[in-house]
């Protein structure tokens, strides 16, 4: 299965759809980063629930939630849209660069791994975001404790996944130097 999906992404991969997409991907997150600002605001300076390393529970989601008022918990919802659009780029900038820095099957599948994963998980995450702020005030106990769980494991992708993003272009670009027929 491995080799398929390998097969699948050398097949498929080329330098002009990596490059577009990973600067893209790189030009969304800075977009974010400021279109996010105003959140911080409405949580009167509270870290939001995506990115508070350790974890969240249910008390905290019902705080926060709290703090944020109807205008804020509308502006989350609708920066959790966002979210997810850089985090799935960054998905697919790994899935696009580890078959041009690697040839081997199981490189490649442990090169575009973490991006891939982060970018998943992320989705899925904002899904339980986006469940808890539908259910506010009677935010389900057990969606707090998965969209918990699911943050927690994206966390842990996000060093791979930093990594990834610059070395595989690096990587892609010394072999091809190398090998000037790769390309």
């Amino acid at each position: 299965m491995l080799d398929n999906i390998a097969n699948f992404l050398n097949r498929v991969t080329t330098w002009r759809a990596a490059s577009v997409t990973i600067a893209t991907t790189i030009l969304l997150f800075a977009v974010y980063l400021d279109y996010i600002q105003p959140l911080r605001d409405y949580g009167g300076g509270a870290v939001h629930l995506d990115i508070r390393f350790g974890g969240y529970t249910l008390a905290d989601v019902l705080a926060y939630f709290d703090t944020l008022g109807i205008e804020g918990r509308g502006f989350y919802a609708g920066t959790t849209l966002f979210d997810t659009v850089w985090p799935l780029g960054v998905a697919l900038s790994g899935a696009l660069w580890a078959p041009l820095a690697f040839r081997r099957s199981g490189l490649v599948f442990a090169a575009a791994f973490c991006p891939v994963m982060f970018g998943t998980l992320d989705l899925f995450e904002n899904i339980t975001l986006w469940v808890m702020l539908a259910q506010y005030p009677d935010v389900s106990p057990a969606v707090a404790g998965i969209g918990n769980a699911i943050t927690l494991a994206k966390q842990a992708m996000i060093p791979g996944a930093t990594l990834a993003i610059p070395a595989l272009p690096l990587i892609a670009i010394l072999r091809k130097s190398r090998r000037p027929g790769l390309a």
